[in-house]
């Protein structure tokens, strides 16, 4: 146990390490007195409507998943939300998504659940988080202004995004089942709850309330990059904005150091460079979207009942 824990912890720091070189690779590229000149020229109002945004964005995120779960386990919106909101909480401090699959655990502990039903819940949810963000960018891979790493990343990702789509709908509708017919073996029992979990995604009418709330989510992340860059005197048009959130999320969508320290900041400031605005200005844009994203997970986290949820990750962090 002990040895396990270790080598958490040598992971971690590897991961900080690492957030600190790309940090330092960025400043590196940057005019120091004009990147403080910028940061002192940002206008706080902007940062500010789009910290309030992103409750929004935690909501309807908390919302969403409550209808996927909802079938199986028997929480409140409430319950969902503030969950959702702590896992975004833990996955801001452990280089994994720990969180994620902790949300799930605490939903079936505190609602009687099943917790593998619980935990197939969340990855459904996440899916749709992946399949509508790039549903939003299907026409960028043929965009020819757009430089071809984003447009080859795009393209990768999307097959990727709605090829995993396709396999858990045939999970979900054909494998659950055959499953439920084999449920006197262990392993089929336990593929059985896992299809379970996935199964509200294969439901229309739950599909299309789905897709409205992660537009919902989509449409006031897109508000914040544009208010983020807004606060450093960028003003992006919709088409920049999209494009700029879509490289966002791909650079976090593998979770490489902690609070996303350096790899968010990196995607951002090159993104915004490359539609031509000055660097140092780019770098206070990155920066900005951070906090907004940040300071509201960490002022509400803690009268949600973090101790609750982080009881459930210390044996998980143990053990990873």
């Amino acid at each position: 146990m002990k040895l396990k824990n270790y080598k958490f912890w040598i992971r971690y720091s590897l991961s900080l390490i690492l957030a600190i070189v790309i940090i330092y690779f960025i400043f590196s590229f940057m005019d120091i007195p004009i990147l403080i000149k910028s940061l002192k020229n940002a206008n706080i109002y902007p940062f500010l409507l789009a910290c309030f945004l992103n409750f929004f964005v935690m909501a309807s995120k908390g919302i969403r998943w409550y209808f996927v779960v909802k079938p199986h386990v028997r929480i409140s919106p409430f319950q969902a939300v503030r969950l959702t909101i702590l896992a975004f909480f833990i996955n801001s401090f452990i280089p994994a998504r720990g969180g994620d699959i902790m949300r799930g655990i605490v939903a079936a502990k505190e609602t009687g659940g099943d917790a593998v039903t619980s935990i197939a819940s969340v990855g459904a949810d996440k899916l749709m988080d992946m399949i509508t963000v790039f549903f939003l960018a299907l026409g960028f891979p043929f965009l020819p202004e757009l430089p071809g790493w984003v447009k080859e990343g795009t393209l990768f990702s999307l097959i990727g995004a709605y090829g995993l789509f396709i396999l858990v709908i045939i999970l979900s509708l054909k494998g659950h089942k055959y499953f439920e017919e084999r449920k006197n073996v262990r392993i089929y029992r336990v593929m059985h709850k896992l299809s379970s979990g996935l199964r509200a995604i294969s439901n229309p009418r739950i599909f299309v309330i789905l897709v409205l709330f992660s537009l919902l989510s989509y449409g006031f992340q897109l508000a914040m990059v544009f208010l983020s860059s807004l606060s450093a005197g960028i003003r992006l048009s919709l088409p920049e904005c999209a494009c700029a959130l879509l490289i966002l999320n791909i650079a976090v969508s593998v979770p490489l150091t902690p609070l996303n320290l350096g790899t968010l900041h990196a995607a951002f400031t090159a993104i915004l460079v490359f539609f031509g605005f000055n660097k140092e200005s780019a770098m206070i844009s990155s920066v900005v979207i951070h906090l907004a994203y940040t300071l509201p997970l960490f002022a509400i986290s803690p009268f949600l009942g973090v101790g609750t949820i982080m009881k459930q990750y210390r044996p998980q962090s143990t053990s990873t």
